[in-house]
């Protein structure tokens, strides 16, 4: 059976950038989804939002710095705002959270992963010097049916009034 999984929506012209990246670093055979920032990797399938009071106004965000995980890159996401709507999101579910989602520290988008580690090492000692930050939004929540490896969108919960 599949799992929930809950991401961060962002604006066009952030998904655009940090898309691109992914598309062009991330090895074509293992790339199964587009960019993303994960709040939840793993809830139960009959889970709903409908009981949150979710943001009416988009989340400012500010895509950071790179940062090397070992087989890839991500670039580090901050945003108090979307971490304090996570934190009431976890409050809620904290019974049914696995491990990983318990102790989720930071939020990040992957560029690159699944590939050897001295090519991992050299990409990001490349990347981290030709990086610049910038600011984005998170307009809204997507909900995806995992489908062991793929996601499938089951439903967009838009920030708007």
């Amino acid at each position: 059976m599949g799992a929930t999984i809950i991401t961060a929506k962002m604006d066009v012209q952030s998904f655009e950038k940090l898309n691109l990246l992914r598309e062009k670093y991330f090895p074509k055979d293992r790339n199964f989804l587009q960019a993303h920032i994960t709040l939840f990797h793993k809830l139960p399938e009959s889970f709903d939002l409908k009981f949150m009071t979710l943001p009416t106004t988009p989340l400012p965000i500010e895509f950071t710095q790179p940062y090397f995980m070992g087989f890839g890159t991500a670039i580090e996401a901050r945003s108090p705002e979307l971490s304090q709507l996570r934190t009431q999101i976890k409050n809620q579910v904290s019974d049914v959270l696995t491990r990983q989602d318990h102790q989720l520290k930071k939020f990040h988008v992957t560029i690159q992963n699944k590939v050897p580690a001295d090519q991992a090492k050299t990409f990001f000692h490349d990347f981290k010097n030709q990086w610049t930050p910038f600011s984005g939004e998170i307009v809204g929540l997507l909900i995806h049916e995992y489908l062991d490896g793929p996601w499938r969108l089951k439903e967009e919960l838009l920030f708007e009034k």
